[in-house]
């Protein structure tokens, strides 16, 4: 029994640990991380983009789709303004869903953080089969659940920002500017298929 429990110890302190280190802030991670690189399970959204589930961060923040497997990063929004000729309007609504997304990866990091402090004691006593755990681990599950579902009816929402013609246009310029293939920064080409689990290629 002993022996039973100090394995059990040892697995919680190592997936304690392993959660810490995955939510450490940096340029890949955490509210102010700008693109995910394949972490965790890959699952699709209207738009085609991967995103991450579990301990793995999700994808880039602030992404704009032309239309399905094809976006520019914020950072081309300048250029699209006038290749695009945005309005003042699409502009603006542009701005509030990205805003919108960087909300939602705030409220992951803050569910990491959250999820850490319920394993803690766990970790430190060995309880982990216990109603109040495993209730608000539930609750953790479900609120990720409903930033993923947010994060997909956001991204679709700002699809629809562009027309027809503007989408068709941005599909042009990314492809020449962005050849197919994996892309420096976290951008990837979502219309190759996945090889493997997790999105990785």
């Amino acid at each position: 029994m002993k022996t039973k429990l100090t394995v059990m110890l040892c697995a919680a302190v190592m997936l304690v640990a392993s959660q810490a280190a995955w939510a450490q802030p940096g340029p890949w991670n955490g509210p102010q991380g700008f693109a995910g690189k394949g972490r965790g399970l890959c699952v699709g959204t209207g738009m085609g983009n991967g995103m991450g589930m579990g301990m793995g961060p999700g994808m880039g923040m602030g992404r704009m789709a032309c239309n399905q497997g094809q976006m520019f990063p914020p950072n081309l929004l300048p250029m699209m303004t006038v290749a695009l000729e945005l309005n003042a309007a699409q502009i603006e609504k542009i701005s509030s869903l990205e805003q919108e997304l960087r909300n939602t990866f705030q409220q992951q990091y803050d569910l990491r953080s959250e999820q850490r402090a319920l394993m803690m004691p766990a970790a430190q006593t060995g309880a982990f089969s216990g109603e109040g755990l495993r209730q608000g681990l539930d609750a953790v599950m479900k609120q990720k659940v409903d930033l993923l579902v947010k994060r997909a009816e956001l991204r679709d929402e700002m699809a629809q920002v562009l027309t027809a013609e503007q989408r068709e246009k941005c599909q042009s310029i990314m492809a020449s500017i962005m050849p197919p293939g994996p892309r420096r920064g976290g951008f990837y080409d979502d219309t190759r298929p996945r090889r493997g689990f997790g999105g990785r290629r």
